[in-house]
């Protein structure tokens, strides 16, 4: 069965956020994979979806635990939660 519904822009957080499994990432590593997802024609995506968003959203989000801040860049490194 072919799955033609789209992701909404929390779904492909999520995705996203999962993708990287145990490893730590902050808010800047989320963004620019979801700006640089080609979509099906190969072309790159342009979501009205802003820095800000990505580091609300994420800091909202019950599949995510904040585990510090990275001194270098002054940024929240985050995790996923284990279930």
């Amino acid at each position: 069965m072919i799955n033609n519904s789209k992701k909404t822009l929390e779904q492909l957080l999520e995705d996203t956020c999962k993708s990287y499994g145990e490893e730590a990432f902050s808010a800047y590593q989320v963004y620019s994979a979801i700006v640089d997802r080609p979509k099906k024609n190969g072309k790159r995506r342009h979501y009205t979806l802003t820095y800000s968003q990505v580091k609300q959203q994420m800091a909202r989000a019950k599949y995510l635990v904040r585990i510090g801040i990275d001194e270098k860049t002054r940024s929240a490194l985050y995790q996923n939660r284990e279930i």
